[in-house]
């Protein structure tokens, strides 16, 4: 008898082999000429277990057909999508509204992180319990859109705009643990655990979850340039690439300590109980009972008057929404899907 792991393994092989028979090859040379370019939004980390996942078995039924970079400090994945320099990119929907607004007509193909993931932490035994405790103090933020969701908590606390002033943080949440700043902003996946790691218990911090407040923008979704979509081989490798990115996501859930391992091979030097902690916090925000990659046509307007609100680019903001989605590839994805379940069976 297959032992059940392994037959978990070779049901996931064989449903990612069998999408690139489900799906349109277009022209041989079009499907071979090239890697599949995936720009991932940070480094290499458990944010992004269900790729590793997925190209270990190989996209399309063959290892090495899509290439993920990782980005970092100075890397804007979406400006490197707008240019050209790769494919596919994994992005926030507010660095893909700024794309757009510098006319770059880049679209959503699927959004893989449901909720936010997120918030404020703050120190308790700095004195500050409540947002009107912040009055005269500082926040450390990215200023990469998270200061938009702090300003909005604060406002809705009658907090007053100019009691409060935004600094740039650090990473991994060290100005916090130093004492720099009484609260940053955090990715409850990441900077949390470092508060945690640093010696903080959950009691010691005041926390906001800005996807529970309403405050949360859509984070990790995938990312094209709509020109490239009028190619039907182009569009059908980023569908294998959603389709086998779906089996990723699903095995690293069933069996999370070799989505870990895979994840470490990437990166060695990764603290491996913190990537542990990562990826069962991201594994929250991709529900396992929705369909992979569909997009909350709520949540999208949502994001969307979350940033604009406040912005003396308001409207720019507004316009640069339209025909910033499309279902095309995910519901091709989808009939690859189901025909790959079928092939498995």
């Amino acid at each position: 008898m297959v032992p059940t792991s392994l037959r978990g393994c070779l049901a996931l092989a064989l449903a990612i082999a069998a999408i690139s028979i489900a799906l349109p090859a277009g022209p041989a040379h079009a499907a071979d000429s090239a890697k599949l370019r995936v720009q991932l939004r940070w480094f290499h980390q458990a944010q992004f277990a269900g790729y590793y996942v997925a190209e270990a078995h190989g996209f399309n039924g063959h290892p090495g057909e899509v290439e993920l970079t990782p980005s970092g400090p100075g890397l804007d994945s979406m400006e490197l999508l707008a240019k050209g320099e790769t494919d596919v990119a994994i992005g926030w929907l507010a660095d893909a509204l700024r794309a757009r607004m510098r006319g770059a007509d880049i679209v959503n193909v699927a959004q893989v992180f449901r909720r936010s993931g997120m918030g404020v932490a703050c120190v308790k035994r700095s004195g500050v319990g409540s947002p009107s405790d912040l009055a005269g103090r500082e926040v450390g933020v990215w200023k990469i859109g998270d200061e938009i969701s702090v300003h909005l908590w604060l406002q809705r606390a009658r907090v007053a705009e100019n009691a409060v002033r935004y600094v740039q943080q650090a990473a991994d949440a060290q100005d916090v643990i130093s004492g720099r700043v009484p609260c940053g902003t955090v990715m409850f996946y990441n900077e949390y655990w470092s508060l945690l790691g640093a010696g903080f218990k959950s009691s010691d911090l005041y926390i906001v979850r800005f996807g529970s407040a309403g405050l949360g923008m859509l984070e990790d979704g995938l990312y094209v340039r709509r020109e490239r979509l009028e190619d039907p081989a182009f569009r059908a490798r980023v569908a294998n690439f959603v389709a086998a990115s779906a089996a990723g996501w699903k095995y690293a859930r069933a069996h999370p300590d070799k989505a870990l391992a895979l994840t470490l091979a990437k990166s060695p030097a990764l603290d491996p109980t913190h990537q542990r902690r990562m990826l069962q916090s991201v594994l929250d925000l991709i529900p396992a009972d929705s369909p992979f990659g569909q997009l909350d046509r709520a949540e999208y307007q949502r994001t969307v008057e979350i940033y604009a609100h406040g912005s003396p680019n308001a409207e720019e903001i507004r316009a640069a929404a339209v025909g910033g989605w499309t279902d095309r590839v995910r519901a091709e994805a989808s009939i690859a899907k189901r025909r790959a379940a079928q092939a498995a069976r």
